[in-house]
């Protein structure tokens, strides 16, 4: 499924998907895997996950493809964007992310 309104955030230590998102992708609670740690914003706001999913994820376009499994923690409030690609990702799909150019 192509997926749009993405965030890389180079500082969040966690990859996540918003509920909106994660249902619009047909996916299902039974699919969750429980998780138990709390997340923290920079508003240093708790937020407790619904729970965590494992999904391939593939950036990029078809001469230049990279694809790898991503861990992601499904949280329940409202954000303009579906994903916050953060470090995990970023790291396992071997991404280099200028900031500069603001490019991938």
């Amino acid at each position: 499924m192509e997926m749009r309104r993405i965030i890389v955030d180079t500082g969040s230590l966690v990859n996540v998907m918003y509920k909106g998102c994660f249902e619009q992708m047909g996916l299902g609670s039974d699919q969750l895997v429980a998780s138990p740690e709390l997340l923290y914003s920079f508003t240093r706001n708790a937020v407790i996950p619904m729970g965590r999913i494992r999904l391939p994820v593939t950036v990029g376009y078809l001469d230049r493809q990279a694809t790898a499994m991503a861990d992601f923690q499904i949280i329940n409030c409202p954000s303009p964007y579906n994903v916050i690609m953060g470090k995990p990702a970023i790291n396992d799909l071997n991404l280099v992310v200028s900031t500069r150019a603001l490019a991938i």
